[in-house]
């Protein structure tokens, strides 16, 4: 069972980054200015009417701004002073740009103004950086989707560390709360399914993957969680590996094809992976052969001669891996006497 949840907390690491890779894609993408906070109250193209968008009266105390500030203050006013608030304006701000490409920008620093003014400045200076970090993401869409899973979230929050410092954590302190929530529905479902000895292999594979549906929905998040990620908490459940380990040998490995089947893995990877447990099954065989003559020349033999007699036989029985045997076994770890999970180990 703990194998199942070092799973899946892996996976929630992966599905972090997904949401740092594509989360972004929900915010509208502008032109900006190269300066986008600077002051425009003083320019006078913004009183132009654009064929585009509507005239907009550039006073600070306009219908249009009071009712921005308004609606900011409804949203954000009990929690601005919390930087994870104040990040969430970026939105707010995008849809202006979108919406008035040329005066957008005055309404929004007009309307931030007039909602907190004691945040004013920290808002903008905000707006500003998230805007070099979703440019950034752009940027290295591609490098980063070929980097591997933790590879990319270091990489990520390098950059939000270098461009938020500790209030980085503040910002995307929601996204850890939903990994904790994720992580705990299917740590709540692996416990249940870990003691739900009445279930087939199969019945347990059908829930596990219905839960993974359920938890993750549908999209990338999912797509995440391949196949041979769900075998892997399956057949690290407690309740499957002794329905598993209860049947004829022969019908050991047709069990496991049957299940990595139904978990959507194709017929190349299966014939693979029945060459890796077949490998398995000799090495577990021998192993367990030597653990019997291990015990046999113990009851034998004692001190110095004890410890010539075992290492001729790990040697008889492991040739190279021998001396890695040895370092084990000295340091109190006999890996034969560890629990077999089938299709695992």
């Amino acid at each position: 069972m703990k194998n199942a949840k070092s799973v899946f907390v892996l996976v929630l690491v992966a599905l972090g980054v997904t949401g740092l890779l594509y989360g972004y894609d929900h915010y509208t993408k502008v032109e900006t200015d190269s300066q986008p906070f600077r002051t425009t109250t003083s320019q006078a193209p913004l009183n132009a009417k654009s064929p585009t968008q509507p005239l907009v009266d550039l006073n600070p105390q306009s219908d249009l701004v009071k009712q921005l500030a308004i609606q900011y203050l409804e949203r954000y006013g009990e929690s601005i002073h919390h930087p994870g608030t104040q990040a969430k304006l970026y939105n707010e701000w995008q849809e202006l740009l979108r919406d008035y490409p040329e005066q957008g920008q005055w309404l929004f620093e007009a309307a931030i103004a007039l909602a907190f003014p004691e945040y004013r400045d920290a808002i903008l200076s905000l707006m500003e950086r998230l805007a070099l970090y979703h440019q950034w993401l752009d940027d290295n869409y591609l490098s980063l989707q070929r980097m591997d899973i933790l590879e990319s979230r270091a990489a990520i929050w390098q950059k939000r560390e270098e461009l938020f410092g500790s209030d980085a954590e503040l910002i995307w302190a929601d996204e850890q709360t939903a990994l904790n929530q994720q992580q705990e529905a299917i740590h709540v479902e692996l416990r249940r399914l870990d003691q739900a000895h009445h279930l087939s292999p199969a019945e347990a594979a059908s829930q596990l993957q219905n839960a993974v549906d359920e938890i993750y929905r549908e999209g990338f998040a999912r797509q995440l969680i391949t196949p041979d990620v769900v075998a892997t908490a399956l057949f690290s459940l407690d309740s499957v590996q002794a329905q598993l380990q209860a049947l004829p040998e022969e019908e050991q490995q047709a069990q496991l094809n049957a299940l990595r089947k139904q978990l959507g893995m194709p017929d190349d990877v299966i014939a693979r992976l029945e060459e890796q447990d077949q490998q398995r099954n000799a090495r577990w065989k021998q192993g367990y052969q030597y653990m019997a003559e291990r015990e046999e020349l113990a009851r034998q033999f004692s001190g110095e001669q004890l410890n010539r007699e075992l290492e001729a036989l790990r040697e008889k029985h492991f040739g190279r891996a021998a001396k890695t045997i040895a370092q084990e076994e000295a340091e109190g770890f006999y890996r034969f006497n560890r629990p077999r999970r089938l299709g695992l180990n």
